[in-house]
């Protein structure tokens, strides 16, 4: 017998950690469970090639790991594979499963089983049933109806109609084989690796899934440095735990953060970071050792994603999330001076109590952090959530379909959300980007009052020139900057902060400019100019770039990985450039602010370094030289 446990993730990209530890389950327990494969895909392909890829493998169980982004398209292909292969069984199992397992097999006459809840226990048991029915023809059916009530988390049907076992949480989780085995590792090549030390979460936010299960319950910590070691010796880019709050438990925390650093010094000395480890935190949560650690690791190490979600203390209050605001852009302040850990936060738009306004400000606070990304994300009524059982009560209209997004409340109006969601994906392509660093620092200190009125003013010029639903190159997206920058001059007496110095127009203009130049030249490494930008040069100019490079000494001490290289072949890997600013103080680092520069009447050569990116910023090193 033969089963195909398949996937559907969002990007190709992204793993799946769920069939893998399916697969691993299978044969645990003592359980027969014959062929199991896994199939892995994206959403993004067409689906007739998903299902002819499934059909010819002639599968006797299909089974798919359900979730917001793939429900739609599972139900169609498990509605096709059935008119295909009326014999072959179609199981579903994950969240967007679990949380209406009776009614989805009611109105889905296809599915013949569901699985809610944790599957690493039923599934090889499910599989096992199936398979010695077909082996005994004759007393499969009472084989199955004898067996099936006892298989915890199984869904089914009977003469009766529709039965449903409760969900199962797997307490021991070490009982669960490890799903990193060659076959998996082997499928990850130059994808993001799914980790995870936990499962559930002590916190009850009431618009998350987790708040469905209480407790966390853990991986031993032999069990995690083992499967870690495996990974990052394997040659993954990045692994990202998907435990919901890494950091509940800070002495844990910290021990694996120990081990990591330990690990990645074992393997490269510890100056570089061979692998990158993604966390969702609680950045209230973090205590002076926990910053401590994190700090001495190297750059690029360790990736934090810490959920703000609001400042709004009403809206926190209301979907039972508490947060030490204050703590927490301590901590994440403290974690930023260092500059060597990249920091996400997010932002919930659409909360209860948080209306347009309020949701600026919070957006501002946030804002003000300068995090390397910040996510404006969307209120959705996830099946299984306190917030989508209160939704009438909360006045909340949403989307019917996955992913169940708010569409109104009684505290923002459709229109709200679609002007926000314009500013979400502005946030997305020019701040998250990285390539607008200082530009739009000077832009938003020296002529708006805030973070959030500057991205309205942005979204409404984009939307009045047609270019907020129009795809836009990376070079275009610097005219676009500079000719919104152009409209504000143009515009009588633009706003000027009561903080930003008094600068003529003409000196504001061309500190601009030169910002908007650095941004391009310490993010691109073409040399290659967009045609807005004029080209600099001067006589003698280009032999002095090339004497520059001759000079061993200078060469060692400021590019040294050019050390040794002839000149010819340096000046393929940096860039010179002519800038009319000067760096005032500080080195070009994380720290910098478009405020540590000034405009200066005669050019100041730049060197631009191409040989290797910021692992945390993603910029180019710079810095100004004598030549």
């Amino acid at each position: 017998m033969r089963t195909v446990i398949i996937s559907l993730n969002s990007k190709y990209i992204h793993s799946s950690l769920a069939p893998w530890y399916l697969k691993a389950s299978c044969g645990q327990y003592g359980q027969d469970c014959g062929e199991v494969l896994v199939s892995e895909h994206t959403i993004n392909e067409k689906m007739e090639s998903v299902l002819s890829g499934i059909y010819l493998l002639k599968p006797d169980i299909a089974a798919f790991s359900c979730y917001i982004w793939n429900i739609t398209q599972v139900l169609g292909l498990a509605s096709n594979i059935k008119k295909l292969l009326p014999s072959t069984i179609i199981v579903l199992g994950g969240p967007e499963a679990s949380y209406d397992a009776e009614e989805t097999l009611k109105e889905n006459p296809s599915v013949d089983f569901i699985i809610a809840g944790e599957g690493e226990a039923a599934f090889p048991r499910l599989v096992s049933m199936i398979q010695k029915s077909r082996e005994c023809r004759d007393t499969g059916e009472m084989l199955c109806k004898n067996q099936m009530p006892s298989i915890g988390g199984l869904v089914y049907r009977t003469a009766d109609g529709v039965i449903g076992n409760a969900p199962v949480v797997i307490k021991d989780l070490d009982s669960i084989p490890s799903p990193y085995t060659d076959e998996m590792i082997s499928s990850l090549r130059h994808k993001i690796v799914y980790f995870e030390a936990s499962r559930g979460c002590p916190f009850s936010c009431s618009y998350c899934l987790s708040s469905a299960n209480e407790g966390v319950r853990y991986f031993s910590l032999p069990r995690v440095y083992d499967d870690l070691d495996r990974l990052v010796r394997s040659g993954a880019g990045q692994i990202k735990f998907v435990d919901r709050t890494f950091n509940v438990s800070p002495g844990r925390s910290k021990e694996i953060i120990r081990h990591i650093i330990a690990l990645n010094k074992s393997i490269a000395g510890g100056d570089r970071a061979v692998c990158n480890f993604h966390f969702e935190v609680g950045a209230d949560l973090f205590d002076d050792e926990s910053i401590e650690l994190l700090n001495s690791a190297p750059k690029g190490l360790f990736q934090l994603e810490a959920g703000v979600q609001s400042t709004n203390r009403q809206a926190l209050s209301a979907v039972c999330r508490k947060t030490d605001l204050e703590r927490l852009f301590s901590n994440i302040r403290d974690i930023e001076k260092k500059g060597n850990v990249h920091i996400h936060t997010d932002l919930i738009a659409g909360l209860p109590y948080e209306d347009y306004s309020s949701f600026g400000e919070s957006f501002s606070h946030v804002y003000s952090l300068r995090p390397h990304q910040l996510q404006l994300g969307f209120l959705k009524l996830l099946k299984g959530t306190e917030l989508r059982a209160r939704a009438k009560e909360l006045g909340y209209i949403f989307d019917d379909q996955p992913p169940y997004e708010v569409l109104s409340g009684s505290s923002m109006s459709y229109d709200e959300l679609v002007r926000l969601k314009g500013m979400a994906e502005l946030v997305e392509r020019y701040y998250n980007s990285g390539r607008f660093y200082f530009s739009l620092e000077f832009l938003i200190e020296r002529h708006f009052k805030s973070s959030f009125e500057f991205y309205e003013s942005f979204c409404r010029y984009h939307a009045d020139n047609g270019l907020l639903d129009t795809p836009v190159t990376l070079r275009n997206q610097y005219k676009i900057v500079n000719d919104f920058y152009m409209s504000l001059m143009s515009d009588p007496g633009p706003v000027v902060t009561a903080h930003a110095p008094s600068m003529s127009a003409a000196r504001d203009e061309l500190f601009f400019r030169e910002l908007l130049r650095l941004d391009f030249l310490s993010y691109d490494s073409s040399g290659a100019l967009p045609d807005f930008m004029d080209r600099r040069g001067a006589p003698g100019l280009r032999d002095r770039y090339f004497d520059f490079l001759r000079d061993a000494s200078q060469v060692s001490r400021i590019i040294p990985e050019a050390a040794g290289m002839k000149p010819k072949q340096a000046v393929k890997k940096v860039h010179f450039e002519p800038m009319y600013i000067e760096l005032s103080e500080g080195p070009a680092d994380r720290e910098i602010s478009f405020k540590m520069f000034r405009p200066v009447d005669k050019p100041v050569i730049f060197l631009f370094d191409y040989f290797s990116r910021d692992p945390v910023t993603g910029r180019y090193r710079f810095q100004s030289i004598d030549i």
